[in-house]
């Protein structure tokens, strides 16, 4: 890996940090306004491990199959489920909402163009952060699946199940030998 490339993820994962203390330094009342700050920096929040995501797409040489786009937002909203505590579900869920909300702001789906650029839609990014919460764990999440309108079948058997025992590299980069393509550049010591 770029030493400078290094130095970003340090300075991301710096940045992270004080973001997530942001968001959630909360001992005080939920205001209008306190509500308000807390959306933002949770938004901030997975956008800033949104692009960490591509970040670690590049610096590692990570072969992508699909949209790239989306891919960061799963790696996004896995990074932060794996915190395993109240405050990235918070997020997470901060971030869906914000995701509904620019589809109605900027229309998301109402031109032609919007079906083969390169995000998916606004709309279609929140119900995937909201079917990867569920197939986390079905008992803490279906209550914001069930807010947003998700019906149980989908929660029950499509949403993707995400692996809980399956072996990682420390880190949780590489995974195993045979799962490293065979023109991977990138570094990992298995």
């Amino acid at each position: 890996m770029r030493i400078w490339g290094t130095r970003l993820i340090l300075v991301a994962f710096l940045t992270l940090g004080a973001l997530s203390s942001l968001a959630t330094a909360s001992a005080l009342p939920l205001t209008p306004q306190r509500l308000a700050l807390r959306f933002a920096a949770n938004n901030s929040l997975f956008v800033l491990y949104h692009e960490v995501a591509h970040l670690l797409f590049d610096q590692l040489n990570v072969p992508i199959l699909g949209r790239e786009e989306d891919a960061a937002d799963n790696l996004a909203t896995w990074t932060m489920l794996n915190q395993h505590n109240g405050k990235s579900d918070q997020a997470l869920d901060d971030a869906a909402y914000g995701w509904i909300l620019t589809g109605l702001a900027y229309n998301s789906g109402a031109a032609e163009s919007d079906f083969y650029a390169a995000h998916s839609l606004d709309r279609q990014r929140a119900y995937q952060i909201v079917c990867l919460m569920v197939g986390n764990n079905e008992k803490r999440f279906h209550k914001i699946a069930d807010g947003y309108g998700m019906d149980i079948i989908r929660q029950a058997h499509l949403c993707r199940r995400l692996p809980k025992d399956q072996p990682q590299h420390e880190g949780g980069i590489c995974q195993s030998q045979r799962e490293k393509p065979s023109n991977y550049q990138g570094q990992c010591d298995l």
